[in-house]
């Protein structure tokens, strides 16, 4: 995978003196608490670390958390669980010192503090605005570092082990686009300086046949043709549009089938106007 530039020296973490816990929700919901380690929490706990993780820094009220944490259906004894799910969770976060886990309680509910230092989403999503500015300003070198080291902060799927609950599952899909987002203004960039391999790879790790992308298709369609796969990039358009007409009865967008045509012809301009602004050639 090709290595963007190394950040600059204000953008690496401080080192902390004092150990913090650290969370991530860019994979299997976790915790590493204050002495270190890795925390192994029950399922209950887990969801409801991360239903505070997701609203971080902004108070959630009990009833909204006793709502999403039994999908609708709580159990009479719901608040004194969410007490003590609570408590336990402090302990558990902080062992020495309950009272300093970063877990509040607030009018009419709890709060999590975090930022970009302790907590993925939030890393996440500074990385990807950063890169969106800076592609805004037409500094791709910067713009390329910020998509890459925002996808760096990925360890699987959003909240892969806590899915089952109807709100966390949403918030996984929500969590995906975003990644998405972030994956396709990087490859346009990758593809305008021939890392064809790099993006077919990107490409790949966010690719779901049950929901067809049509610029990700593209993408990549382009991406195997410029690294001189074309059987495999017509075989990928092929593929698309059984997936389109199976799943909505539509074929391809005019885009994408200009595309095809253009490799069909052998069309020696494609990716010579690709300029790495977002979808150049193709939208």
């Amino acid at each position: 995978m090709l290595t963007p530039p190394s950040p600059r020296p204000q953008d690496q973490e401080p080192t902390a003196h004092v150990r913090r816990p650290t969370f991530q929700l860019l994979g299997n919901v976790s915790v590493r608490p204050s002495t270190g380690g890795q925390l192994a929490l029950r399922p209950k706990h887990r969801q409801l670390l991360a239903l505070l993780l997701l609203q971080a820094n902004s108070p959630v009220p009990t009833e909204a958390l006793i709502e999403r944490l039994w999908d609708g259906t709580p159990p009479a004894s719901a608040f004194g669980n969410l007490k003590t799910y609570i408590w336990e969770l402090r302990r558990s976060i902080s062992p020495h010192d309950p009272a300093a886990a970063p877990i509040d309680t607030v009018s009419n509910g709890y709060r999590v503090t975090a930022d970009a230092g302790n907590l993925d989403v939030i890393r996440f999503r500074q990385l990807a605005r950063e890169g969106h500015q800076a592609l805004g300003h037409n500094d791709h070198i910067t713009a390329w570092d910020r998509f890459d080291q925002a996808l760096r902060t990925w360890n699987g799927r959003a909240l892969q082990d806590s899915r089952t609950l109807r709100a966390l599952r949403d918030e996984s899909d929500r969590l995906e686009e975003q990644r998405v987002s972030v994956v396709t203004e990087l490859v346009d960039l990758l593809i305008a300086r021939g890392a064809y391999a790099d993006s077919i790879d990107r490409l790949h790790s966010v690719m779901n046949p049950g929901k067809p992308r049509e610029r990700l298709w593209a993408q990549l369609m382009l991406a195997l043709y410029l690294d001189g796969r074309q059987i495999e990039a017509l075989g990928t358009y092929q593929q698309l549009r059984r997936l389109l007409i199976d799943s909505a009865g539509i074929d391809p967008t005019h885009f994408v089938q200009r595309l095809h045509e253009r490799m069909l012809s052998a069309d020696v301009t494609l990716g010579v106007s690709w300029g790495g602004s977002a979808g150049a050639t193709i939208f």
